[in-house]
């Protein structure tokens, strides 16, 4: 039976579309030189790091053995082969993980959040509702806080709700890609409720222009922001599932203070600046 592959963000294909090239950057060193908005635009504080790591579960294509991310990683699992390595041949979770955790504060927005590297994508970006919720299925065994999803399938599937219920239950706090739909329905499973959904804006905060609309709880940085990748160098990408990890940083921070992320507490952390189904709450900071 073939399986329904997930439509992560098609980030090669919108490159194309949108006539713009990751810029890469060959030295890290070189960064500040760049254009970096992505950090400065919704952490307004200065954050001092407790002892308590917020542990956060990146489900994705893996993340690569780089000295920015190395420090951050406490547990890896492959669903694939039911391994504790993972191998990031295609570079999209390296770059989510990046924006997270990473060394250098200009990408990244919690240098002290404790990552596990789920891989639920092969080589090819591709995955399936089996390899998800395994995946969830494992950060829940491993008690973690957050678990990041920039990925999403367009249709629903009754297992992949029942996994992402089974996490919230445990009050773990489940983060989503709105997905890179055109302006079309939010994917799954940001669609379901209790998921917090997150679309993508740009410096001013207009939305990205291949984000979903109808279920948007929230929307971050997600156009032009810089990564690193699995070579160890910095690029500049768009699109929703960047938007998400930032949103994941952000809420690790007010986590880490002891912070309940709840309707309320979004109520308060967000700027409105637009309809409900393009921007949900607003935009998500930390101050």
């Amino acid at each position: 039976m073939k399986r329904p592959h997930i439509m992560i963000l098609l980030m090669c294909l919108l490159i194309v579309v949108t006539g713009c090239q990751a810029e890469k950057v060959t030295q890290l060193e070189e960064t500040s030189k760049q254009k970096h908005w992505g950090v400065t635009h919704v952490v307004k504080n200065e954050h001092e790091p407790g002892e308590k790591k917020i542990k956060v579960a990146v489900l994705d294509s893996g993340i690569a053995d780089i000295d920015e991310l190395r420090h951050a990683i406490s547990y890896s699992y492959n669903t694939f082969n039911d391994e504790e390595e993972t191998n990031d041949e295609y570079g999209h979770g390296t770059m989510i993980a990046s924006i997270i955790a990473a060394k250098a504060k200009d990408v990244s927005v919690n240098t002290n959040v404790e990552l596990l590297d789920i891989q639920v994508l092969n080589e090819k970006g591709q995955g399936n509702v089996e390899s998800v919720v395994k995946g969830i299925h494992k950060a829940i065994e491993q008690h973690v806080d957050i678990i990041n999803l920039s990925i999403g399938f367009s249709n629903d599937h009754s297992a992949l709700q029942e996994a992402v219920q089974a996490a919230i239950q445990q009050g773990i706090v489940v983060v989503a890609s709105t997905g890179n739909t055109v302006g079309n329905a939010t994917d799954y499973p940001a669609q379901y409720e209790g998921v917090l959904s997150v679309s993508a804006v740009d410096e001013n905060n207009e939305r990205y222009l291949y984000a979903g609309k109808g279920k948007v709880d929230i929307v971050a940085p997600g156009v032009d922001v810089p990564v690193i990748n699995a070579e160890s160098t910095v690029e500049f990408q768009s699109g929703t599932s960047f938007a998400t990890a930032y949103a994941t940083g952000i809420l690790s921070l007010y986590m880490e203070k002891g912070e309940v992320i709840d309707e309320s507490f979004l109520k308060q952390k967000t700027k409105k600046i637009g309809e409900l189904e393009t921007y949900g709450l607003g935009l998500l900071t930390y101050e």
